[in-house]
C-alpha cells in the first residue's frame, strides 16, 4: 500500500515531465505529463476559487476528453473528492446520487449540458460548463476553459490526503436499482491498479486505448490510473459504441495505440463488423496485450477474436467495491473459461451454503478479502460511507470455483442482476417501471444470454383480462425508454397467463 499517495502522484509527473502521457484523439492534441500537469492544476485552482475546500465533492458529467482527465487529477490536487457521473443515467437516479454524494458543484460539458439541464432546481448544485476545444468562444459566467499554461506551471501545495480521505465515489446500480455510491479511498484506489500493472507487465512502453466511458469505474481505473502509475501514455478517443466500431481501429493506428482495454460486448462487435484486414495486421504486430473486464466472456468470443487478431486475450476479474480481484498475464498460460489469480494480497476463498470452505475444483461462492476494498456505501442520511456495509470478508455475489494451480473460474451469479453490454441492470427496478403500467397484471425481468451483449433484457408479462400484448407493446416500450436508461430498456415482451 502506497504510505504516501500524493507524493507518488508529483514524482510520477515529475521524473517523466517531456514524455507523452495524454493523446487527445479527438481533438489531435498531445500532452506531456509536465503539460498535463498544468492543466489539472488549473482545474484544481479552479475548484478551489469556486470556495470548494478539502474533503468537499464535485459531481461531473461529460463525454470522453482530456478535460475530463484533468478534472479526475485536479480534484487530486485539491483534496476534493471526485463524483463521476454517467450521463447515460435516468435523471431521476442523477438527482438521487447528487442528494446522495452532498456534490458541492456539477462539472458538464457542451455534449452534456441536456442532461444537466432536465434537472429540477431542488436537485441541481450550482454547475459550471466546461468548454471544450471545439466550442464557440463562449463569455457566459458559468463556462471556463482548461488551458495547461505554457510555462507549464503547477500547484506547489497540494493537499495531502489522508489514509481515511474519500476520493472517489461511484454510483452503480445495485440488485434493489437505487444507485449505491461506492467510496474509495486514494491509497488503496491506487494500489490497485499498481498491483494490475505488476502481474500483468506494464510499463512505461504501453500506449493504452482508452474506448470505456470515462464516468464509469473502468474508465478511470482501468484505462486512465493504471497507465499513469506505469508511466505509460494513453490515447482518449470517443467511448466505445455502434456507429465507432467501422471505424475503431483508425484512433489505434493513427496513435500507436498498442494496449486495449475492451469488453466482451466491444470484441463480439469487433467479430460481427470489422471486416478489413486493417485491425488484424495491426493487432499481430504492434499491440502488447489485450485486457478483457467488466464482464463474463464467453469461450466461443474469446476463440474467435485470437484466431482472427492473433494477440492473447487477458480475461480479469473486479468488483466495483473492491476493484481487481484477479487477472490473467503475458507470462503464464491463460487457462479457458479462468479470470486468472488472485493479485498481491488478495485471497479469495470458496464456500458452500453453510458457509464453509470447499476443496479446490469444487464450486461454491466466492469470498474476497482485499487490501484494496472500499471504505463503504454512502449512507443517504448523512453523505458519509457506512463502514457497517464492508467486513473482511466480501461475498462477491458470484459463484465459482479455484483449481489446484489458484486459477479462479467464474460459473454464475447469486445476485439478481443482469449484466447487459457491461452495464448492471436490476430486474427489480426494470420490473417495477413495467408495474405501473395498468395493462400488466404480473411481471418478471430476466436475463438471456445473447451473443453480442452477454445478456438480453426480456420482460415476461401477464396482462388484465381484455388487454393484449400487441396493442401494449409500443406504450411498453415508451414507458421503459422514458422511466428508465437506455441499457435498462427490455428488448423483447413476452406474453404469459
Amino acid at each position: 500500500m502506497f504510505l504516501d499517495p500524493v507524493a507518488v502522484l508529483l514524482d510520477t509527473f515529475r521524473k517523466n515531465a517531456t514524455r507523452t502521457f495524454v493523446v487527445d484523439a479527438i481533438h489531435g492534441r498531445d500532452f506531456t505529463y509536465r503539460g498535463f500537469n498544468s492543466m489539472a492544476s488549473a482545474a484544481s485552482r479552479h475548484l478551489l476559487s469556486e470556495g470548494l475546500q478539502p474533503g468537499n465533492r464535485v459531481a461531473v458529467t461529460m463525454e470522453n476528453c482530456a478535460e475530463l482527465a484533468a478534472v479526475y487529477f485536479g480534484c487530486l490536487l485539491a483534496g476534493v473528492t471526485v463524483v463521476p457521473i454517467n450521463p447515460g443515467m435516468h435523471v431521476r437516479d442523477i438527482a438521487t446520487a447528487l442528494k446522495a454524494s452532498r456534490a458541492r458543484l456539477l462539472l458538464f460539458s457542451t455534449p452534456t449540458e441536456s442532461v444537466v439541464a432536465e434537472l429540477s432546481s431542488p436537485a441541481r448544485p450550482p454547475q459550471r460548463r466546461i468548454l471544450l476545444p471545439d466550442d464557440p468562444p463562449d463569455e457566459r459566467a458559468d463556462s471556463f476553459a482548461l488551458r495547461a499554461d505554457r510555462r507549464g506551471s503547477t500547484d506547489t501545495n497540494p493537499h495531502r490526503w489522508t489514509e481515511e480521505d474519500i476520493c472517489l465515489i461511484s454510483f452503480t446500480s445495485g440488485t434493489t436499482g437505487t444507485p449505491k455510491g461506492v467510496c474509495h479511498r486514494l491509497g488503496p484506489f491506487m494500489a490497485s491498479a499498481a498491483a494490475f500493472n505488476h502481474v500483468v507487465g506494464i510499463d512505461q512502453d504501453n500506449r493504452f486505448l482508452h474506448v470505456m466511458p470515462m464516468t464509469y469505474m473502468a474508465g478511470i481505473l482501468n484505462t486512465l490510473l493504471c497507465p499513469f502509475l506505469a508511466e505509460a501514455s494513453v490515447v482518449i478517443a470517443n467511448r466505445f459504441d455502434a456507429k465507432s466500431v467501422l471505424r475503431f481501429w483508425d484512433p489505434v493506428m493513427r496513435c500507436d495505440a498498442n494496449t486495449l482495454w475492451l469488453t466482451p460486448t466491444m470484441l463480439a462487435a469487433l467479430l460481427r463488423m470489422d471486416r478489413s484486414s486493417d485491425g488484424p495486421d495491426y493487432c499481430r504486430n504492434n499491440v502488447r496485450a489485450i485486457c478483457v473486464g467488466t464482464a463474463p466472456l464467453p469461450l466461443k468470443t474469446r476463440k474467435l477474436f485470437e484466431e482472427r487478431y492473433g494477440v492473447p486475450l487477458l480475461e480479469s476479474y473486479g468488483l466495483s467495491e473492491l476493484l481487481f480481484v484477479t487477472t490473467n498475464s503475458l507470462g503464464r498460460p491463460v487457462a479457458d473459461g479462468s479470470v486468472g489469480t488472485p493479485l498481491e494480497g488478495v485471497k479469495l476463498e470458496i464456500r458452500d451454503e453453510a458457509g464453509n470452505p470447499v476443496p479446490a475444483g469444487q464450486p461454491g461462492s466466492i469470498w474476497v478479502n482485499t487490501p484494496y476494498a472500499f471504505a463503504g456505501y454512502i449512507d443517504n442520511n448523512t453523505g458519509q460511507p457506512d463502514p457497517t456495509a464492508m467486513e473482511t470478508w466480501f461475498d462477491s455475489g458470484d459463484i465459482g470455483y479455484i483449481d489446484q494451480d489458484g486459477r479462479a473460474f467464474i460459473t454464475d451469479r447469486k445476485k439478481d442482476l443482469i449484466i447487459r453490454g457491461g452495464i448492471n441492470v436490476s430486474p427489480r427496478a426494470v420490473e417495477e417501471i413495467l408495474n405501473t403500467h395498468d395493462a400488466l397484471e404480473q411481471t418478471a425481468v430476466v436475463g438471456l444470454p445473447h451473443e453480442f451483449y452477454g445478456e438480453d433484457i426480456v420482460a415476461v408479462v401477464k396482462l388484465r383480462p381484455g388487454r393484449t400484448l400487441a396493442n401494449e407493446t409500443d406504450t411498453l416500450r415508451e414507458l421503459c425508454s422514458r422511466e428508465l436508461q437506455r441499457e435498462a430498456v427490455p428488448s423483447r415482451f413476452v406474453e404469459v397467463e
